[in-house]
């Protein structure tokens, strides 16, 4: 039968983790914070789930043209008889520059219950000959 002796060498002290006490410590100060206390009452038909029925497109680009090709090709992804599209180019006055005031104005007027805006962070294209 073998056994693990463990030796101590003189002079120096068990090596020790700080792990479980600065993980020890983030728990207590966790707990030290006050609570959030919410109050109020959810609507009666907050459970379920509504569909969307006029989604307002805005493409977040400074060239108005892009912008507006990008609105176009969204909303004819968005087929359904239940869902209308509504590109920002057709719903806004002002169309450069794109503001919030424009937008909300947008919403208000058309009463859209979404807005889907997206921003282009990066393209890239590739061309290749014959092949594939």
């Amino acid at each position: 039968m073998h056994t693990i002796a463990s030796r101590r060498i003189p002079g120096r002290h068990p090596v020790s983790h700080p792990m479980p006490a600065l993980f020890a410590g983030l728990l207590l100060l966790a707990g030290c914070g006050s609570q959030p206390q919410v109050t109020g009452q959810a609507p009666a038909n907050a459970g379920q789930q509504q569909p969307f029925t006029r989604i307002l497109i805005v493409g977040v680009s400074p060239d108005v043209n892009q912008r507006c090709g990008f609105e176009f090709f969204m909303a004819s992804q968005l087929k359904s008889p239940s869902v209308q599209a509504i590109r920002s180019c057709d719903a806004v006055k002002q169309k450069v520059p794109l503001t919030l005031d424009s937008i909300e104005q947008a919403v208000a007027t058309y009463q859209a219950d979404a807005v889907l805006a997206t921003n282009l962070v990066s393209r890239s294209f590739k061309s290749k000959e014959g092949g594939d």
